[in-house]
């Protein structure tokens, strides 16, 4: 790691060393120096974290699209499943894919760089009818992509969420009703 972080940074230096070349060749007047000097240096700041506005821009459409919990449908649980303030019963349980009444189940997925521009990648928490697979509820959470240079030499690292779920309790909370009676 500490090898490719380092041939990383020798490329980024000479890439910035030659366009500051390039543009140090064009003028030949003092105030035109001083406009090369200035595109230089923006140049060199430019070269690692051109990619960034684009996308956050790109994350931030997605957070507003995608994310966030999506109920397909209802399910109604009769009164056992009800704690007396509303409640269900089962959310806090430790181990609440167990707890879920039989004919649901829990699922997730992660889908890795589903979006190839801003390397951002889904997550999905799903409610599922066992019987047919059909997905009533789901949480779909975005995790941001990284940079171009950050991807190029593996960074890692805690990145930015949006609509972070910690557990299944809201996408069970939301696709679950009440019986009424």
């Amino acid at each position: 790691m500490g090898f490719v972080l380092l041939l990383g940074l020798c490329a980024y230096i000479l890439l910035a060393r030659v366009v500051i070349r390039l543009l140090m060749r064009i003028p030949k007047e003092a105030r035109n120096k001083r406009i090369v000097l200035y595109l230089s240096i923006f140049t060199a700041i430019l070269i690692p974290i051109w990619d960034v506005p684009l996308i956050d821009w790109k994350f931030n459409q997605l957070c507003k699209t995608e994310a966030g919990i999506h109920v397909y449908e209802k399910a109604v649980l009769g009164p056992e499943y009800w704690n007396e303030d509303g409640t269900l019963k089962f959310l806090h349980a430790l181990d609440l894919k167990k707890a879920l009444p039989g004919e649901f189940e829990l699922a997730s997925m992660l889908e890795r760089e589903f979006d190839s521009f801003s390397g951002s990648s889904r997550g999905r928490l799903q409610v599922k009818r066992k019987k047919n697979q059909k997905i009533i509820g789901e949480e779909i959470y975005i995790w941001r992509g990284r940079n171009w240079l950050v991807r190029w030499i593996g960074g890692t690292g805690p990145g930015v969420v949006c609509s972070s779920p910690e557990t299944y309790t809201r996408i069970v909370e939301a696709v679950f009703k009440q019986k009424s009676d």
